[in-house]
């Protein structure tokens, strides 16, 4: 009887070990939600090269190994992609909250960003509705619809992000989770909302002198990272001397990036260059407001670090891809100017440096984040898939590791579980996979909310892309 018990012990020990061994099976072969393990192949667009049959190996949101002859370890799941994988674009120019508003089309073209803020049009399709929404308390329901269509551009990292306030500290806790804001809450230095070591200027020319103190002494020290500020923002003799203003105050020095910079000419982007100040380029919107843009070939002659941007899709780009295409567009009528190599590092590289995030992201290589987008093939070179994207073309976008949105039957190829959200962008259903990223609600009762409150203001919810 006593054997017989021990031989039952021991079935029973087999047992458990096989349990434990198909579980540990099952949890190498199948990512989970943000530890994801898994080997993706394709044509992979490092940043510095490009891998026609290439493997990436990911592991707890890292890229742990990339190349033509990646080993694998046994159980970890293979995904084989079709299409062109880059690393995501990192957005440094943008309006967040913005982005549930509808597009505006000014009555006509303008010298300076002062004169449209003052206009009529500009207070009762924008302004006004805007406020409305944050006064019946929607600002995270605006915040999520916006990373959501950051991430349709495009984009893993972003800017201007949904902000703390001194009577609501944590009011913006909801920006966790999805897109990585670089002002608020990325997720690469810090698990702590509102210390990223960046800040986001929209007016540097109404800063009281400590405000200026302390960005010069962030800058100064290296505490601060980064500083971006909207500066020269038209094309009239005011806008330029913003630059001169900007300057006075100490501000134009390394760490420090402009935005816009239309009214700016070539002297300008010299004493930049020198001074290692970078240049947002935001085309779309500076030729809807100014009628021109920033004078990129002085920029390029003098060797200005300069990344691309949308700045908010009101009056620009509905996200990183679309305002890519209108500098691709551009860049054809002028002559072809700027390589595909210098386009793609606009939206990747460039902008992490000028973020001080190009450590940790923006490059497909050992040890950074794996935020990667995949999209399908387009043009004569693995790049023209992303310089010629339509809406369509994203079939994936993952952060930190984590597939997060593309299409349904990707997404379940890295959680054959789910489930999944799904939303339309041009009449095409694409899934979501982040019901914790957006506190437990649906896509479906933020988007009602945001829409019945915008029809209340006689206007609707903004699209998520642009169709045509």
């Amino acid at each position: 009887m006593l054997q017989l018990a021990r031989l039952r012990v021991k079935l029973n020990d087999m047992r458990t070990a096989l349990f434990v061994a198909g579980l540990l099976a099952h949890v190498l072969s199948t990512p989970a939600r943000g530890q994801d393990t898994y080997a993706i192949s394709g044509t992979l667009v490092t940043g510095s090269e490009i891998l026609m049959s290439g493997t990436m190996l990911v592991r707890n949101g890292r890229i742990e190994a990339i190349g033509a002859k990646v080993k694998v370890p046994p159980g970890v799941t293979r995904i084989a992609l079709e299409g062109v994988v880059f690393p995501g674009l990192v957005d440094v120019h943008n309006h967040l909250t913005w982005n549930v508003l509808p597009h505006w089309s000014l009555p006509h073209i303008v010298k300076n960003r002062y004169e449209w803020q003052s206009m009529s049009e500009y207070a009762a399709r924008l302004e006004n509705p805007r406020n409305q929404l944050f006064a019946a308390g929607r600002g995270c329901d605006m915040q999520r619809f916006a990373e959501v269509k950051a991430l349709l551009g495009g984009a893993t990292s972003t800017l201007g992000s949904l902000g703390a306030t001194a009577v609501e500290p944590q009011r913006n806790k909801c920006v966790e989770g999805l897109a990585r804001n670089l002002d608020v809450f990325s997720g690469l230095y810090s698990e702590q909302l509102n210390s990223e070591p960046l800040r986001y200027v929209t007016a540097p020319l109404e800063l009281d002198w400590k405000e200026v103190a302390s960005l010069r002494d962030g800058l100064a020290s290296g505490s601060l990272r980064s500083a971006i500020f909207h500066v020269s923002e038209g094309v009239d003799a005011a806008s330029r001397r913003e630059f001169a203003m900007f300057k006075a105050q100490g501000l134009l020095r390394s760490g420090a990036t402009i935005v816009h910079g239309v009214a700016l000419q070539a002297p300008d982007f010299e004493e930049m260059a020198v001074r290692g100040v970078g240049l947002v380029w935001s085309p779309r919107s500076n030729r809807e407001l100014y009628g021109r843009t920033a004078d990129i070939r002085a920029a390029k002659a003098a060797n200005v670090q300069m990344a691309i941007a949308p700045d908010w899709s009101p009056t620009g780009s509905s996200g990183m891809l679309a305002e890519l295409r209108e500098a691709a567009r551009w860049n054809v009528s002028n002559g072809s100017l700027l390589s595909d190599t210098e386009l793609l590092a606009m939206v990747t590289s460039n902008p992490a440096r000028l973020a001080g995030v190009a450590d940790r992201v923006a490059a497909l290589k050992p040890g950074m984040m794996a935020d990667f987008i995949v999209l399908a093939a387009r043009g004569g070179s693995p790049i023209r898939a992303l310089l010629e994207s339509i809406p369509s073309s994203l079939r994936l976008i993952a952060v930190g590791g984590r597939p997060i949105l593309g299409d349904i039957s990707l997404l379940r190829r890295f959680d054959p579980a789910g489930p999944f959200q799904t939303l339309s962008v041009c009449g095409r259903t694409v899934g979501l996979d982040a019901k914790e990223q957006l506190g437990g609600d649906s896509w479906a009762s933020i988007t009602n909310r945001l829409d019945a409150a915008l029809r209340q203001a006689g206007l609707g919810l903004a699209t998520l892309d642009e169709c045509q």
